[in-house]
């Protein structure tokens, strides 16, 4: 599994005077250059603080600017918006207030000395290098809600097994591919989007299956114009989701499947949070034009923020819940922090990804992988589930084709996430009308029940089966629902979010509040109730159960 590591740097004290902030545009405010006044007050992060301290105040300090108007992509879609309708709805929204809320602030950034100005209409943000003697002038501007270091991240590298005894494809065997495959259902029509290392687009089990054109390859680094992969990390992953059987031996899971991809480290094995901002807003929208669909449906992320374990670390909470809100489904490796209780990473463990664990061919749960509770939301289950990550096969680095026949076994739940990336694919070919909540809903329902009863913070719902979770939904699992949102409360002192739902089944409706646990059913009011602490107010809530799903915006309730 991928991991990025987060350095800091040693500092020293540097006495540094900014001007008031009078309520003014913000050059002029930058240029009145008085004392003392502090007016917005957006908070630095810790590491920004830091840099500062030992910055000259020329130096250009790599920033993210988050405006203070956050997009909240849920509420641009309509209720009974189609699948691709709720996408373009939410690229137009997310567009639109950009479009208002940046260009001042970009305008006034330049003007300012600063450089490199990029516009993330993902997460209504900026990214820029700012003269370190501007920076605490521009986090008291009124319209500024936060400015954070872009921190430099670095891969750690995967395992790889020296030797295996494992058979080659008992992994795909194991979740139970090869019975939809005979169902005629492959992950054909359906596009997996790979954020990663990059790609080995050689090798025979990837070269046919990258969908192709430049919408299908976004290299933020710049350094290369078609797949590459310095690392084989990415090739690996790939292949776990998507890979064919080259070699006689069935690699993935959903060979039927397309695959683009977002080179997230460079060759050197490094990224910039603002390159992994800008690789979730392609994977959005790949060629930039919202009436194209050439969006993936299923999103795999084998990697994870180092010094997060047992943490909440929410940098891309925003991006993620604007892909989910777009219906575009966000597999996380649920990581490597294991055997101990309560290490799940971010952004695993944000709201809105499927979490998934490592297992071997024997269904123990391995030691490295990571357990919950999850640090996000106490009462969400984690991991989602579990999948096969231990001496997996899966292709590795041909070097520009001179070892076609190039395959590693590997371990880490960096290779248990594609199996379920892979099994989204397959479902999605056999129901493509399937939303993402109804999808995850199918995946973790019909999981395997491993070690103790019922869903725990070991093996989270169980094993992957993708047979079963098609079994569930052919046999009547439908997307019509009869669940009803009643109240939703959000209480900002005790941060509790109380929300009560009904359902046509009653006490058999089994309810769950999406990302934070079970509701427990209420018999004097004939409901369904969860109250539950949350790190911070969510921008929708979804509840769903053994009838379907439902996803309102916690706005239509006054919160």
């Amino acid at each position: 599994m991928r991991r990025f590591q987060r350095p800091l740097a040693a500092v020293t004290a540097v006495a540094l005077i900014f001007g008031a902030v009078p309520p003014l545009g913000i050059a002029e405010a930058w240029a009145a250059n008085a004392s003392g006044v502090t007016q917005g007050g957006a908070p630095l992060d810790a590491r920004l603080e830091a840099w500062l301290r030992h910055a000259s105040p020329n130096d250009l300090v790599p920033v993210i600017i988050d405006h203070v108007e956050r997009p909240d992509p849920h509420a641009a879609v309509d209720g009974s918006a189609t699948k691709e309708k709720a996408h373009r709805q939410v690229i137009d929204a997310l567009r639109s207030k950009a479009a208002v809320d940046l260009p001042p602030l970009a305008d006034a950034l330049a003007r300012q000395g600063a450089s490199d100005i990029k516009q993330l209409w993902i997460s209504n943000s900026i990214v820029a290098r700012v003269p370190a003697r501007l920076v605490a002038a521009l986090a008291r501007q009124p319209d500024v809600g936060s400015v954070r270091l872009d921190e430099t991240l670095r891969a750690v590298p995967p395992t790889y097994s020296l030797s295996s005894t494992a058979v080659p494809s008992w992994n795909i065997a194991g979740v139970n591919a090869p019975n939809l495959w005979s169902l005629g259902f492959t992950g054909q029509g359906t596009v997996v989007g790979l954020m990663e290392t990059g790609v080995d687009a050689a090798h025979p089990d990837l070269k046919d299956r990258w969908r192709g054109g430049t919408n299908s390859w976004f290299d933020p680094h710049g350094e290369h114009a078609t797949p590459y992969d310095a690392s084989g990390h990415g090739t690996n992953v790939a292949s776990l989701a998507v890979g064919g059987s080259a070699s006689g031996t069935a690699v993935g899971v959903a060979p039927g499947a397309k695959w683009i991809a977002a080179k997230i480290f460079n060759d050197a094995g490094e990224a910039q949070l603002s390159q992994v901002h800008q690789a979730f807003q392609w994977m959005l929208s790949p060629d930039g034009d919202a009436a194209t669909a050439d969006a993936p449906q299923v999103v795999n992320a084998s990697w994870n923020l180092l010094g997060t374990t047992g943490l909440c670390d929410q940098e891309f909470a925003t991006d993620i819940q604007a892909l989910r809100a777009a219906e575009i489904a966000v597999v996380f490796s649920a990581g490597n922090e294991g055997p101990y209780a309560g290490t799940s990473v971010s952004p695993a463990n944000n709201a809105g990804t499927l979490a998934v664990g490592a297992i071997d061919a024997n269904n123990a749960v391995a030691d490295f992988s990571s357990r919950g509770p999850t640090a996000c939301t106490a009462a969400t289950p984690y991991p989602s589930l579990v999948a096969p990550g231990v001496d997996v096969r899966a292709a590795d680095l041909t070097y520009d084709g001179t070892i076609p026949s190039s395959y590693s076994y590997i371990s880490g739940a960096s290779a248990s996430a594609p199996h379920v990336a892979g099994a989204m694919a397959l479902l999605l070919s056999a129901f493509p009308g399937l939303k993402v909540a109804e999808l995850e809903g199918l995946l973790t329902r019909s999981a395997l029940d491993l070690g103790v009863t019922g869903t725990d913070p070991v093996a989270g719902a169980g094993k992957l089966d993708v047979m079963a979770a098609y079994n569930l939904k052919a046999n009547g699992a439908g997307p019509e629902s009869s669940i009803k949102v009643v109240t939703v409360l959000w209480n900002a002192r005790t941060k509790v979010l109380t929300v009560e739902a009904s359902s046509a089944l009653g006490k058999a409706g089994n309810l769950q509040l999406v990302g934070f646990g079970k509701m427990t059913w209420n018999a004097r009011k004939s409901l369904w109730t969860l109250s539950v602490r949350a790190s911070a107010k969510p921008i929708s809530i979804t509840v769903t159960g053994p009838e379907g799903t439902v996803t309102v915006s916690t706005s239509d309730y006054g919160v």
